[in-house]
């Protein structure tokens, strides 16, 4: 009687997972610094990163601006990436984390050199309960993707079998830079507002 509770109560606890990750939480948007994000996460996993033997390198673009983000659902986030390439890494490996930033976007990458995700299965890794792991939940993929669509952004993969892969986080940045586009002759008062808007 016991173990059939207790698969119950496994099976509602991934029920309920699985309903958090599809209609996350509204993200309590405020000025973010990524790199702080970034460093206080890697601070709290650094043994799981020490015990791994993983070699962490981490390069930060200069002038990187700050995002619009929700610190806890961010985190979760990078947390679920770094994650997922410790479990493609499980005898140790290399783990890059690179930061750049163009005139729209923030661009956190993150790369292993696991196993890579082979190319029939790219399409399906971000859906619901789909693992190639034998103790994962199909879960992880899918929370990262909702939770950067939930901030405007979008999450891309990069990959090949045999040599690791690279999720790529893209955020809008804070404040947008504004293009010097000429105004419509008699409607500076229309291009004032749209900058003050921008």
């Amino acid at each position: 009687l016991k173990g059939g509770r207790d698969e119950v109560e496994r099976r509602d606890a991934i029920s309920n997972q699985f309903l958090r990750a599809l209609r996350p939480g509204k993200p309590n948007l405020v000025p973010l610094d990524l790199k702080d994000l970034v460093l206080e996460s890697l601070h709290f996993i650094r043994h799981e990163i020490a015990d791994r033997k993983i070699q962490l390198d981490f390069f930060w673009g200069e002038n990187v601006p700050q995002i619009n983000g929700d610190a806890a659902q961010l985190k979760q986030a990078f947390y679920n990436l770094v994650k997922n390439a410790f479990q493609s890494m499980p005898c140790g490996g290399h783990l890059a984390i690179r930061c750049s930033a163009d005139d729209s976007f923030v661009m956190l990458s993150i790369s292993d050199s696991g196993c890579g995700i082979a190319k029939e299965d790219r399409s399906k890794i971000f859906q619901p309960y789909f693992t190639t792991k034998s103790d994962g939940s199909g879960l992880g993929l899918m929370i990262v993707e909702r939770i950067v669509r939930e901030h405007g952004g979008s999450l891309a993969l990069d990959s090949e079998p045999g040599k690791g892969a690279t999720f790529t986080i893209s955020l809008p940045r804070r404040t947008r830079i504004v293009r010097g586009l000429p105004a419509p002759e008699g409607d500076d008062e229309s291009a004032r507002r749209k900058e003050d808007e921008a």
